[in-house]
């Protein structure tokens, strides 16, 4: 009985660690990929996840995809980032408390979609 449970705790670490490494990578390489103003956030993110930001900070939701650098000051913010002058640009820790809280309001925004299209 030990065994199984011990196999079965162990498994399910594993599990964990490798969901959380994905999420540590998609959050790191995100964070990477701001550097070009270019990039628009309906590449690298659905819309209903890059909209949700807005709809969580309570500000309008642009008609086009704003640009990936948007967002991810969005992002931060979420995570408690403090636009003051002269700030440093915001930590890792803040941007994973962002991505945290993006992801349940995505997950909320993209749920709350679906009800009402079945509707």
């Amino acid at each position: 009985m030990d065994e199984i449970f011990l196999h079965s705790s162990v498994h399910a670490i594993k599990n964990l660690l490798v969901l959380a490494n994905i999420s540590a990578l998609r959050l790191y390489w995100l964070i990477y990929r701001t550097g070009s103003p270019q990039i628009k956030a309906d590449q690298l993110f659905k819309e209903f996840e890059w909209k949700s930001a807005y709809v969580y900070l309570r500000e309008p939701i642009p008609s086009q995809a704003p640009s990936l650098q948007e967002v991810i000051f969005k992002i931060a913010i979420m995570g408690g980032y403090k636009n003051k002058k002269n700030q440093a640009l915001p930590g890792i820790k803040t941007m994973w408390m962002g991505f945290s809280a993006l992801a349940i309001a995505a997950e909320t925004l993209n749920n709350f979609i679906n009800l009402s299209t079945k509707t």
